[in-house]
């Protein structure tokens, strides 16, 4: 599949424009798209109405679509018929290049494509066969091997199957080239799915489902469609993942859980992803975006989804404090919690800051954290939140203790218990009762 547009850079398309429902006016324009500011269309003249469901163009030689449109300037109105230069600007939310669509049941889709940021180190798929050399070895001779794969099936139901292949860019005048490149990229692809809406929920859940799994920021990079047998390139303003605490890099021994290690039941992890990230949108939202650098701010998303998922694992448990339900959910994982220290101290720790950052209660003031132990606290209450996530993959005990114990990050950070041999040295910073600073 062969991907044009990328969401990360801006694009612009100067064509002629108009409304499917009055197609006898055409008006130049100036279609934009930024990754931060949206798309807009720059109209040398108004339509009649100021928001269409859709507006036709041809644009930089090719068919362009834009979705629900609404004019923040418009000089459309009867009353203004008699200006002699009557501009608008008009904002949307998704563009189709390579489309020309009157209304969406004519728009018919065969196939989904999206490709996100680099995921070979969570998949371990690759078509390239052998390894190079160690450095410092003499080198007579390098093979490169290629097998094309055939797509892995990451997710199926009754209506759609997704899938994750694999596609090889080489450059256009290879061997008769200086600097060969050989570039590997993995794609998504999504069957049996013709509405786009349903579509993009799915882009947007692989995306968490991949950032929450490896422990990383997972973006979109590209999306596309083959509808009515054309190839058909989609532009959209997304919302960035930015995790409040992410793994230092992308490596296999960073992640809560990757394609080789959970192969065999990746499409059922999936499947309890979609039901749990369906149930509880708002709070998982601030789990994934996280624009601030002030550890207050990172600290009180973790506080407030923390009180959300204690809800909603627990239905009969209205009656519940903020205090009592962080306390419930540190028992629930104390195999894992006790790294940290003691289940009173915590929680009282995580009132304490909550009250004060959310009100600022001066009285609160002397209680309150900072710099190195004020991160530990909001990393902690993170982790609470994390390991209440990975039950709600339906993970056992075990499976859980295997997720974190083998995240390099999270063993280290814990100082989980190693070999016998090795003994058992409690981390720095630990919350105990009869320490009011933590440690």
């Amino acid at each position: 599949m062969e991907f044009k547009f990328s969401l990360y850079k801006k694009h612009e398309f100067l064509g002629l424009w108009e409304d499917p429902e009055t197609p006898g006016k055409k008006v130049v324009g100036l279609l934009k798209y930024d990754p931060i500011e949206g798309i807009s269309l720059e109209l040398e003249d108004s339509f009649k109405r100021q928001s269409n469901k859709f507006i036709r163009g041809i644009a930089s030689g090719t068919e362009i679509t834009i979705v629900n449109c609404f004019a923040s300037t418009w000089n459309g109105s009867e009353f203004n018929f008699g200006l002699k230069y009557a501009p608008s600007h008009i904002n949307a939310s998704v563009v189709l290049i390579g489309a020309s669509v009157r209304n969406f049941p004519d728009f018919s889709v065969e196939q989904f494509y999206f490709k996100t940021d680099d995921i070979k180190q969570w998949s371990q798929i690759s078509g390239f066969e052998g390894s190079l050399p160690y450095p410092g070895e003499k080198i007579k001779e390098i093979n490169f091997n290629y097998r094309l794969l055939e797509p892995t099936l990451f997710f199926e139901s009754d209506r759609e199957k997704i899938y994750l292949g694999t596609n090889l860019e080489v450059a256009r005048n290879f061997p008769h080239s200086e600097d060969p490149n050989f570039k590997e990229t993995h794609y998504f692809r999504i069957d049996g799915l013709s509405d786009f809406e349903e579509c993009n929920k799915h882009i947007t859940t692989i995306s968490r489902f991949l950032s929450f799994s490896t422990r990383n920021d997972i973006n979109i990079e590209y999306i596309s469609a083959r509808a009515n047998g054309n190839s058909v390139s989609i532009l959209e303003k997304r919302q960035s993942i930015i995790l409040g605490f992410k793994a230092k890099n992308m490596e296999l021994a960073k992640m809560f859980f990757c394609l080789p290690r959970h192969k065999d039941k990746i499409s059922q992890l999936y499947s309890s992803w979609i039901n749990f990230t369906d149930s509880c949108t708002d709070f998982i939202d601030l789990y994934f975006y996280n624009p601030s650098n002030l550890l207050s701010d990172v600290f009180l998303r973790s506080a407030q989804s923390l009180e959300e998922i204690h809800r909603y694992n627990n239905k009969e448990s209205d009656k519940f404090g903020f205090k009592r339900r962080i306390e419930s959910l540190f028992a629930e994982f104390d195999y894992v919690m006790n790294y940290t220290g003691e289940k009173e101290k915590f929680s009282q720790l995580i009132q304490d800051h909550r009250d004060y950052f959310s009100h600022w209660f001066e009285k609160k003031r002397h209680l309150i954290l900072d710099g190195i132990k004020l991160e530990c606290l909001a990393r902690d209450a993170n982790l609470l939140f994390e390991l209440s996530i990975l039950k709600n993959l339906d993970l056992n005990h075990n499976e859980i203790v295997h997720a974190v114990m083998h995240c390099q990050d999270y063993s280290l950070y814990l100082h989980w218990k190693g070999p016998e041999y090795l003994g058992h040295f409690p981390r720095e910073i630990q919350w105990k009762n009869d320490d009011k600073e933590g440690e």
